[in-house]
């Protein structure tokens, strides 16, 4: 197991920054499946330590029940834990962000392929603000929230409303030299045959309005340069728009239409600090983990502070019904709480102080999964027992 999978023994007095600043270093680029699941555990370990909501350090941590305890599980492939809290986080917790973004992948992929099937129009719409780094991110997002309803409202948007079927849309937030960066992605889905001069009927009165709701709301008026609107419809409309939705995501879904929705929503791997003059938030954690410094962990409480309850993705009324009915509308909570397999597929079971006492160190969780995926019930046991850590056999 330790040449195979890097498994290594860690003492939980080396420190944060011994334990998980060469592992962050190492999966920061080129993220592999099993690495960027890695380096959300390892993020996540972190905020046990530094997180200010409680929901946050208990979320993968602390048994839901002190009876019940917690079992491994193991299904088809798949390995999972049951009986651990969630906390439901799509912004501040990288364990239920990467599960959350998996479903609102597949489920922004249902609508937006089968519109294509039929015919209707997609463009991607951008609207950005312009920001200082003195203003802090609560002001910056109820304008941007205000810019939003604005630009979806009024009469203007009630006269090109016909051209509209209706829209997802994704907040994104970055941080950077400049401080917070906030802005809206959207794929708007319009009439059969529209096209460029529809989209910029649409398009130009939503950036009138959102300028102008972002004025109302204290900030300068953004310039027009840092918008962007195309419409990305035809055979190739999949690979167009991962061109302007690449930068979400990392590495980049394939090009099909059931990719679409990943390429939306999934901001959560992370993405170089050296290429982009913004980062995600993530990226504070991996400086507070790599250095220790101060700011980050400010800002990081900022962002937990105001992110707290936000909704990332929204949708118009009835558009998910519309060409995706067959598919459950659930929240953030109900995803993350779903679990792998049922209790016949439980493998061990650990009590409330057996799990204390192996969760002291968190490395070996998604080390666990891993080999409990690739090795089934038999590798499990050996790397529990090689670890000497106490369970019971189911």
């Amino acid at each position: 197991f330790q040449a195979e999978d890097g498994i290594r023994d860690r003492s939980p007095s080396r420190g944060l920054g011994d334990v998980y600043k060469r592992q962050l270093e190492n999966t920061a680029n080129n993220l592999s499946a099993d690495s960027r699941r890695r380096l959300r555990y390892e993020r996540r370990a972190v905020l046990w330590q530094v997180s200010k909501l409680q929901r946050i350090r208990h979320c993968g941590r602390v048994p839901r029940s002190k009876d019940d305890g917690v079992t491994l599980r193991h299904i088809e492939g798949m390995a999972g834990l049951a009986g651990l809290q969630h906390c439901g986080s799509v912004w501040a917790d990288p364990v239920c962000a990467g599960r959350i973004l998996v479903h609102r992948a597949l489920e922004i992929g249902a609508v937006l392929g089968r519109a294509i099937e039929q015919g209707y129009s997609l463009a991607f719409l951008t609207l950005t603000m312009q920001h200082r780094i003195t203003q802090p991110l609560d002001l910056l997002w109820a304008a941007g929230q205000k810019g939003w309803q604005r630009s979806i409202s009024g009469r203007g948007w009630v006269a090109v409303e016909h051209l509209v079927e209706g829209w997802v849309r994704v907040w994104e937030v970055t941080y950077g030299a400049n401080g917070w960066h906030l802005h809206v992605h959207c794929v708007m889905v319009l009439a059969p045959g529209a096209g460029a001069d529809e989209l910029e009927q649409v398009a130009g009165g939503m950036f009138d309005r959102w300028s102008r709701g972002l004025v109302a709301a204290g900030l300068d008026a953004p310039r027009r340069i840092g918008q962007d609107w195309h419409i990305v419809t035809g055979a190739n409309a999949s690979e167009k728009l991962g061109e302007y939705l690449s930068k979400l995501a990392d590495p980049a879904p394939a090009p099909d239409s059931s990719a679409l929705g990943l390429e939306l929503t999934h901001s959560m791997p992370g993405r170089s600090a050296k290429s982009l003059a913004t980062r995600p938030t993530w990226a504070l954690l991996d400086e507070l983990v790599a250095t220790g410094d101060a700011d980050s962990l400010d800002r990081w409480h900022e962002w937990e502070r105001v992110s707290k309850g936000k909704r990332q993705v929204g949708w118009s009324k009835g558009l998910r019904e519309t060409f995706a009915p067959e598919v459950e509308v659930l929240t953030d909570d109900d995803v993350v709480q779903q679990e792998v397999g049922t209790d016949h597929d439980d493998i061990v079971r650990w009590s409330g102080e057996q799990w204390r006492a192996f969760v002291a160190e968190p490395d070996r969780i998604v080390m666990l999964l891993e080999v409990t995926e690739r090795a089934g019930r038999p590798g499990a046991v050996a790397l529990l027992d090689h670890w000497g850590v106490e369970y019971e056999l189911v």
